[in-house]
């Protein structure tokens, strides 16, 4: 929750998987109590449909899904961090210098095959080209997973966390702090991908959420 003048400004994550529920929001001061229904709208995402050689991306082998489960706890982990860090600043700039393809919730089919909608942002790059720190804040290694590739989180305070995917190096060990704009890796093509790219999501509380919300044009 952030106060902008005389309001206050509360981020409220909506999940892409379960379908959109009204809100009640309890607000208290000294003086009073209040409850602020939000309606919340569907939103029509766009469809992507997209082709991989290796079928094991589409419909996995036990031994793979062992893997997937073991990778997915480990990451919903690390995603749910909920530190002590103060969060002094929401407005980010973009980690790679690549036009946005707004295709975050996009729902996805591999091989024709219905998959998780779109967590995030992709941005356009080479093998190689560096990534920024978006904002500042603690890097999270998760490793070499299965459909993320080589992935690194950022914990920038109060359950905020921003995570890149598929990279080809990482720069910065766990622990390490970063400043907004410092070099924090390679853009790759590791895990599932269709070609080289940067997948850039950012989570509140554990949950995906627009990352095109906290850029420095938004209107947040």
């Amino acid at each position: 929750m952030q106060k902008r003048e005389n309001d206050w400004m509360v981020l409220l994550p909506l999940s892409l998987e379960r379908k959109p529920e009204g809100l009640k929001l309890v607000s208290k001061t000294l003086s009073q109590t209040r409850t602020h229904s939000i309606n919340i709208v569907p939103k029509a995402y766009a469809e992507q449909h997209l082709s991989v050689s290796n079928k094991e991306y589409v419909k996995a082998s036990e031994k793979t899904l062992e893997r997937i489960r073991r990778e997915s706890l480990a990451k919903s982990k690390s995603l749910s961090t909920n530190s002590l860090l103060e969060l002094k600043e929401l407005r980010m700039i973009k980690p790679l210098d690549s036009p946005l393809r707004h295709d975050f919730g996009r729902r996805r089919f591999f091989n024709g095959v219905a998959k998780s909608p779109h967590s995030g942002i992709d941005l356009s790059g080479k093998v190689g080209d560096k990534i920024k720190a978006p904002l500042a804040g603690r890097v999270i290694i998760l490793g070499d997973l299965f459909y993320n590739g080589n992935m690194m989180l950022i914990d920038h305070g109060e359950g905020l966390i921003s995570a890149y995917s598929h990279l080809d190096k990482i720069y910065k060990s766990g622990g390490t702090w970063v400043e907004q704009g410092d070099f924090i890796g390679e853009v790759g093509k590791s895990g599932r991908v269709t070609g080289p790219h940067l997948h850039w999501s950012v989570y509140l509380k554990g949950i995906a959420v627009n990352p095109e919300l906290f850029l420095e044009d938004a209107t947040l």
